[in-house]
Order: structure tokens, then sequence, then C-alpha cells
């Protein structure tokens, strides 16, 4: 048994067909996820329907955002109704139907784990940098030794704990270091492939029939550290586990949040690899105390859904806000980027990638601009003395 697995094909039917024309004797075609959201979504979809039961498919979240009309998605609303408009009620129900995961048996591999992002989600940020415990966390109750998922669209092959990991990268729109169109070939083993076609007719033909969004492009560097910021930006920390307060299993917060609700007896927190709620919850000093309904390691991040948090007071903002984001000199100067907020004695302080600290102060700040994504602030304080 061989599989040719084809993920995030995003509607590129050029790039699809050069695919296809690669792909040979191979047994069965999965088709990983994110299929049709793109410039051709019903020419697509047909294209692979038409190869009959060799096709196994595989639910993406952008299947399930065209699907879903009654839902927010990921993509702008406008995108989704360009898509929609093209796409039969027919095909919209057939991606509504479609499947999380597939499982095949592959000669040199044995069982194989096909999903879209991960086995519990299709639409949750993984990458080959992602920290061990997220992985075995997404990958709990699955008993294959090797998973296959896209999702972000760039080629890795890592184990985590015995359990293999590939993403099979983009066959529409990758972000990679060349050109073409990027899937794996499995059985007996594991072949990364990357399919030549003809880009630049296809990136026109794209602006012809009227695609509303730039097509985008990213290197695997560049695409892996947004997604991770990605992840990073939907989950709060609001404190670490500290050193232990009895013998029960409490533990003191570090790092605590301002918000003291958030330690209060009955609330969630995220932790590592799940949710744990808090049942018991005291102060010592200052500092609160709380044993959760799991042990913890001391150092695990106690985080937040970033959907849960209030929005900021004028003005104000919490540092997830802040990092990331470019600093800039009025007058045009870079400074670099903000990659900390660090308390001070009098007032907060911008942590910067390159090694600049600046004071979180009206005088030094002068504009956060949270859509465009930049901090502008006074000449001087970059300055040394």
């Amino acid at each position: 048994m061989t599989v040719a697995a084809l993920y995030d094909v995003h509607g590129n039917l050029p790039a699809l067909e050069a695919v296809l024309a690669e792909v040979g004797d191979a047994d069965t075609i999965v088709v990983g996820g994110d299929v049709a959201a793109g410039p051709w979504p019903a020419e697509t979809i047909d294209r692979l329907r038409g190869l009959g039961d060799r096709v196994l498919w595989v639910r993406g979240n952008a299947d399930r955002e065209l699907a879903e009309r009654d839902r927010q998605g990921m993509a702008p609303p406008e995108l989704l109704a360009w898509m929609r408009e093209r796409l039969s009620q027919e095909q919209l129900a057939f991606l509504g139907r479609l499947s999380l995961t597939q499982r095949v048996a592959i000669e040199g591999l044995g069982d194989v784990l096909f999903c879209h992002a991960t086995p519990r989600s299709d639409e949750e940020v993984l990458t080959a940098i992602s920290p061990a415990d997220r992985w075995l966390a997404a990958a709990a109750g699955s008993s294959e030794r090797v998973v296959v998922c896209g999702h972000t669209h760039v080629q890795f092959d890592r184990t985590v704990d015995a359990v293999r990991v590939v993403n099979a990268g983009s066959v529409g729109m990758p972000y990679e270091q060349e050109p073409g169109a990027y899937w794996v070939r499995l059985g007996p083993g594991v072949e990364h492939r990357r399919t030549e076609y003809d880009v630049e007719k296809t990136a026109r033909d794209i602006a012809a029939v009227g695609w509303p969004e730039e097509w985008p492009v990213a290197t695997p560097e560049e695409a892996t550290q947004f997604f991770e910021r990605l992840y990073v930006a939907e989950r709060v920390p609001v404190g670490v586990v500290g050193k232990p307060h009895g013998l029960a299993g409490a533990f003191v917060v570090d790092d605590a949040s301002e918000d003291s609700s958030r330690f209060e007896l009955g609330r969630k927190l995220l932790v590592g690899r799940g949710e744990a709620e808090i049942v018991e919850s005291k102060r010592a000093g200052r500092r609160p105390v709380i044993r959760l309904d799991r042990s913890v390691e001391r150092g695990t991040a106690l985080e937040v859904p970033r959907a849960s948090l209030p929005p900021a007071e004028e003005d104000e903002y919490y540092v997830f806000q802040l990092v990331g984001l470019d600093v800039e000199e009025d007058g045009g100067r870079p400074l670099g980027r903000v990659a900390d907020v660090a308390p001070g004695v009098a007032n907060d302080v911008l942590e910067l990638d390159s090694g600049l600290s600046l004071p979180m102060v009206e005088d030094c700040v002068r504009e956060v601009d949270l859509d465009a994504r930049r901090i502008l602030v006074a000449p001087g304080y970059a300055d040394p003395g």
C-alpha cells in the first residue's frame, strides 16, 4: 500500500493537476483538508471527487468554515462569501460531512493517522518547533505511531516521544524556500516531494479570476514563527506554578496576574496539556495559593484563553498585545521588536529584541497602533546617555 498525501490544495487547480500527474500508481490519495478555499474551489473539488474511492478525505478548518455559514471563521467574511458563490449547495454540504481523521495501514509504517491540524482539532496550531508537551497532548488517545498533518503549509518530519509527526506541506499555498507544489508519499518510507509547475502563470490566472486577496508567500522560518506567535496570542499567561504549599498538592502562584479573580475556587486554567479546575484557593501573604484537580509540575505556565479577557481600558494594553510589535522612532528609524514588557520601579519597560529598553511612559511612547502592529517613540530614548 502506497499513499499520496495532498494537503492544503486551497483551490489551486494548476498545482493540483501537476501533482496528480506525478502521483502515479499510489494506491490511495489522502486529501488532507483545506482543499477548496482558493481561486478554483468548485473545479478542485470536482477534480478530486472524479477519482472515486481512491481518495480519502480529511476535513480542514477552511472546509468547515465554508460549510458553516452561521459561524465566524479564521478567513475574512468577504473572502468566504466569494468562495461560497462559486460552490454549489451540494459541494458545501459535502465539505461539511468530511471526517476529522482517516486511518490507513501502510507497509513499512504500520497504522498511520491522517489529520489536518492535530488528531483532536482541525485548527490547532502546532509546528516543527512547538514544545513536545503540546504535541503529546494533541495526540493523546491516538494509538498510531505515525501522524500526518498539514495546516501550517511547511513540510517537516519530527519524532516526539516515539510518535513520528510528518507535515505534508501544501500543494497550493506552500511556505517553502522554492516555488512548487509540496506533498508527501508514504510507503514503505516517507518521502517529501516538490512538484514544479508554472507558478508565475498561475499567479496571473489567480488575479484574472478575481481572487479578492494577494496570494500569500512566506519562507518556512517566517511561517513557523508566525504560527507560533498565533498560538501564543490565543493563550495568555496569568501565572506560573511555584513552590509547594502544604502536603495536599497546593502551590504558590508565581508571577501571578493582578486580577485575583483568575484564581478563585472553581475557575479553570489552561495548563500544558489541557484544562484544570481550581479546587482550593487561598492566599499566603500577598500571593495566591491554589490546588488544581490534577497534579502539575513546578514551573508550568498557567494560562487563560485570550477570548476570556475583558477589553483593556483606553490607553492600556495587555502584554500579549505589545509583544511582537515593531518599534520605530519618530522620523522612521527602526529600533527593534518588542520581546517582553517588564515591570519597573515607576513604570513598565518595553524590552526589544535589539537589546534596547524603553520606558512605557507618555513622553517616550507617542503612539501604539495595534492594527499596524507598530509603536512610535520619541527621539532620544534609544540613544546612550
